[in-house]
């Protein structure tokens, strides 16, 4: 319990190992509450704490309401179990006395204070949205400043108080171009203030109440950070190649057209500079684009649109194309083996282009007339092909790869085997 004012403070005994009063000062989280750190080589019985006018030196309240917080009884951290009730906001010198179990007793003069003030507190600190867009772009942020009593840890209203509103508005990318502002308020009655603010962009608020010298004994505050989104309007881009199957060095049309959902709804995208694989261009007013180039390999023609609007969003898209490589089969051979039923074929596949298959056949083909084809053998064909077939009627051949997807046909010239 608080004692009365005025009570006698011990003298200090001599006892072999007197107690060790390492500090006290007021728990941070609740400032009219008292800790003490003890260190004795016997358990400590009792404190008791005196609060000191900083103005009188006269004592203006005690206690010996302690409990052990944490430690223990002979090296402990102790607290007052209640909040001190004092009349004035102030940094109060504190003394303690400390006695253990063996009689041994100390009195440390302000080993101490109490830190008897105000804590500042802003809550709520929220604002009407959670993110502007591009047709609502102002932000109404709002708080209440309250403060807490050392004596009773009660919030109430702190009328008339100065508040900093800070903010930062991000640029789109990041890249140095945010913007800093602040605005000075005051708080009405309720402790309650607010602005409203244009963003151009994302935001973070903070609320401020600094110490003035005309609220004494108010602790500065500070709110948590309040982020404002953006919900960046979105963008569509189509793209398709023209033709989609080409050869190496043939001309292709990418078209397509760049769309936003705009206030009223989706909307040609005019005037939006595109990048269209290595080249750019320029949207239509209704918002269409064409572009021709020369692809190069099969893949996907990269259409991109960017801008630093922060209220609109960035979109891509692709254009598939199919380049088919080049095939060629080379000094193709049938010739009579020493089997006369026999002919005995051989050739070279190749691919000069930018790529080859991982596992290329060709067909050996026979015709009579050198018109009408047959096939008479299928052979892997990893650059060069082989084989032997029985056939002893005179006639062509010719070895034939198909291709595929991605790779062009090609044929040999015909070569007629006699028999011998």
């Amino acid at each position: 319990m608080l004692l009365a004012l005025g009570i006698t403070t011990p003298h200090t005994a001599f006892a072999a190992d007197q107690p060790v009063v390492n500090w006290a000062n007021s728990d941070p989280d609740d400032l009219g509450v008292l800790r003490v750190s003890v260190t004795s080589a016997q358990a400590i019985t009792h404190l008791t704490a005196h609060i000191i006018s900083p103005k009188t030196g006269a004592e203006v309240a005690a206690t010996d309401d302690f409990v052990l917080r944490s430690g223990t009884a002979e090296n402990g951290e102790w607290a007052t179990r209640d909040t001190f009730k004092l009349d004035q906001l102030d940094n109060y010198p504190v003394t303690v006395d400390a006695t253990a179990s063996d009689g041994g007793q100390v009195t440390a003069r302000s080993i101490g204070y109490l830190s008897y003030y105000a804590q500042t507190v802003f809550d709520p600190f929220t604002a009407n949205r959670t993110a502007v867009n591009y047709a609502h772009r102002d932000v109404i942020v709002r708080g209440r400043l309250s403060s807490r009593s050392p004596a009773t840890r009660e919030l109430t209203p702190f009328a008339n108080a100065p508040v900093g509103l800070s903010y930062r508005i991000y640029g789109r990318n990041g890249n140095g171009d945010d913007h800093f502002g602040s605005v000075q308020l005051t708080t009405d009655a309720q402790g309650r203030f607010s602005s409203t603010q244009t963003l151009t962009g994302a935001a973070d608020f903070d609320a401020l109440y600094d110490y003035r010298n005309d609220f004494p004994g108010y602790l500065r505050g500070s709110s948590p950070t309040l982020r404002i989104g953006v919900k960046q309007a979105p963008v569509r881009v189509t793209a398709v190649s023209d033709p989609r199957r080409v050869v190496p060095d043939a001309q292709i049309t990418v078209s397509g057209q760049a769309t936003w959902k705009s206030p009223t709804g989706w909307q040609p995208l005019a005037g939006a500079r595109l990048g269209v694989g290595p080249q750019e261009v320029t949207t239509g007013s209704d918002g269409r684009y064409s572009v021709t180039m020369v692809p190069y390999n099969t893949g996907d023609i990269p259409v991109y649109y960017t801008t630093q609007d922060p209220f609109v969003a960035d979109a891509t898209a692709a254009a598939a194309v199919i380049v088919v490589q080049p095939s060629v089969i080379s000094e193709f051979e049938a010739e009579r083996g020493v089997d006369a039923g026999a002919v005995n074929v051989r050739g070279n596949l190749y691919f000069p282009g930018l790529a080859s298959p991982g596992d290329p056949q060709v067909d050996i083909q026979f015709s009579l007339d050198g018109t009408t084809w047959h096939r008479r053998a299928t052979l892997p064909a990893n650059s060069s092909f082989s084989t032997t077939i029985q056939e002893t009627r005179p006639g062509y051949w010719r070895a034939h790869y198909r291709g595929g997807r991605y790779f062009q046909p090609s044929v040999s010239d015909a070569v007629y085997a006699d028999p011998r």
